[in-house]
């Protein structure tokens, strides 16, 4: 008499919570805000990481308060909206389908104290012309950021036979050019430049010698930078006098992007009125 015996083969994989992210780093500190960057967990637990938590705590005190909870694409944060003078601590666990990792914490981090607008930018403010309706200014990083990083720069720019600045536009922090349209031809315009932060905009980089705007088609030594992308302005856009007049909304119809004459548009806004109350 024979006797068969079956073996049966069970599947005793168990899952766990994730292991700590690794590599909490402070990365940036200003007078309020502090931005906190990680790696991924060495393990995941058998289990894909569904996201990361983020708690902090002042030095001086023993309970620690959540902040946000990440998705698990995400491996960094800025804290802000924080008080100057403050120490604090952070930490951080990642979080899987069974539960929490032991934190990450951080060094303590004390925010800066008394951030100020940034330096000027620094020159050479340089302005160069391309072609009809593009007018490059270009200029660089300030010295100084202030304690807070730069958010970005204002441009402004004022007729030499006038009194008022007007802002054209505004470009992002990684951002050191600008095309200035709408420009007169023949006249001369001024232009400044101001770096801005958290706190508040900086003292202008002013060129020195008023800029003639050109007449006619770009030098043939700058014809291929005519294809670059200057940078479009963001934000309020108060480009021009022209703007202000609520006249430029037949600009584009003129061969080769020229503008009219200043004399022109007056002539026709007399005309329009003098129709309008007939």
């Amino acid at each position: 008499m024979s006797t068969c015996v079956s073996t049966c083969i069970i599947n005793t994989t168990t899952t766990a919570p994730p292991s700590a992210p690794r590599n909490l780093r402070i990365t940036n500190v200003t007078s309020k805000s502090v931005k906190l960057e990680w790696q991924q967990p060495e393990t995941n637990g058998g289990s894909d990481v569904t996201g990361y938590i983020i708690e902090k705590r002042l030095t001086t005190a023993q309970q620690w308060t959540k902040i946000k909870t990440l998705e698990s694409n995400c491996l960094s944060y800025c804290v802000d909206n924080m008080k100057e003078k403050t120490e604090l601590v952070f930490r951080i666990f990642a979080e899987n389908a069974v539960g929490l990792s032991s934190p990450t914490v951080s060094e303590g981090v004390v925010l800066k104290t008394h951030a100020t607008v940034p330096s000027p930018p620094t020159g050479p403010l340089e302005v160069r012309y391309l072609g009809p309706n593009i007018n490059i200014v270009e200029w660089g990083i300030p010295e100084s950021d202030g304690g807070a990083p730069i958010e970005g720069y204002n441009i402004a720019i004022r007729n030499a036979k006038k009194t008022m600045w007007m802002e054209v536009g505004r470009v992002a922090a990684d951002c050191q050019s600008f095309n200035i349209k709408d420009l007169q031809e023949s006249e001369d315009y001024l232009i400044r430049i101001m770096a801005r932060n958290e706190v508040g905009i900086s003292d202008p980089l002013e060129s020195e010698e008023p800029y003639t705007v050109q007449l006619g088609a770009a030098p043939d030594d700058v014809h291929d930078e005519t294809t670059r992308d200057f940078s479009e302005p963001t934000g309020t856009n108060t480009s021009s006098w022209l703007r202000e007049h609520n006249m430029t909304a037949d600009i584009n119809s003129y061969a080769r992007h020229k503008l009219l004459r200043r004399s022109e548009y007056f002539f026709k806004l007399w005309v329009n009125a003098k129709n309008l109350f007939k």
